[in-house]
């Protein structure tokens, strides 16, 4: 991601993200719009809800650096969507989606408001640990809801939108983060998806091209649930073969 660049991209990106959202509510039945979440089996409308308030609450993070203030984030995430669940789950659609608008254009006034060095320096601020603005803002509106929506494709039958929207999301990080780690661990999530669809052999065909970028990956896979099904293979127990410490 070159400066010249970086604020057209951005503000494409976070376009593009509020349009993934109408477009995933514009192809849900009836049904699943009025299908009531519970607290730990969120619906189509908790999830949205869900990151929403995530990138509200980046959007705020930002506001404070700009304003030299003390940002925040939250760092016990399952306590906060528990928590926002519990706020928030009685929006209606129409709340929710006027929500997605507001902050995703909050989020582009904001992209306007930081200099292109700013937004790409890692250093700029140390609530961020390393990472670039910018990678936050497309891990916050891009890859974060895309990996919700893929695995509520998943879930709901939609096994090849899942497949194609994880494959998507790889794509978009190479926009910004090169390192060949970054989207090896994508497509490793795109392994489990297989392998939870039975597609036995082209999760292990994904994971052939994961573990050379992300060797970390191998002992997390052996006993990663969403890969049980390849435990036992023989191809799966060579490829995550780690070398003695």
């Amino acid at each position: 991601m070159q400066p010249q660049n970086v604020k057209n991209l951005l503000t494409k990106k976070l376009k593009d993200s509020l349009q993934t959202i109408q477009t995933f509510y514009e192809g849900l039945s009836e049904e699943e719009r009025s299908r009531p979440g519970e607290l730990k089996n969120w619906q189509a409308k908790d999830i949205v809800i869900h990151f929403n308030e995530w990138n509200k609450l980046l959007n705020q993070a930002l506001r404070a650096i700009l304003n030299q203030e003390t940002p925040h984030l939250e760092e016990d995430y399952l306590a906060y969507n528990d928590r926002m669940y519990l706020e928030k789950h009685v929006q209606t659609w129409e709340e929710t989606l006027a929500n997605a608008a507001a902050v995703t254009e909050e989020a582009i006034q904001i992209v306007q408001s930081f200099t292109p060095e700013a937004l790409l320096d890692p250093n700029h601020h140390p609530i961020f640990k390393g990472a670039t603005i910018a990678s936050q803002i497309m891990g916050y509106y891009i890859t974060h809801p895309s990996y919700h929506l893929a695995d509520y494709d998943l879930k709901n039958g939609r096994g090849d939108a899942a497949i194609e929207r994880m494959q998507q999301i790889a794509e978009e990080i190479s926009q910004y983060d090169e390192s060949p780690r970054s989207k090896a661990s994508t497509l490793y999530n795109v392994a489990c998806f297989f392998c939870m669809m039975d597609r036995l052999d082209e999760a292990l065909d994904t994971l052939e091209n994961v573990f050379p970028d992300a060797p970390d990956l191998k002992s997390w896979a052996r006993k990663d649930e969403d890969l049980s099904k390849l435990h036992q293979n023989e191809r799966f127990l060579s490829m995550t073969e780690t070398e003695p410490e």
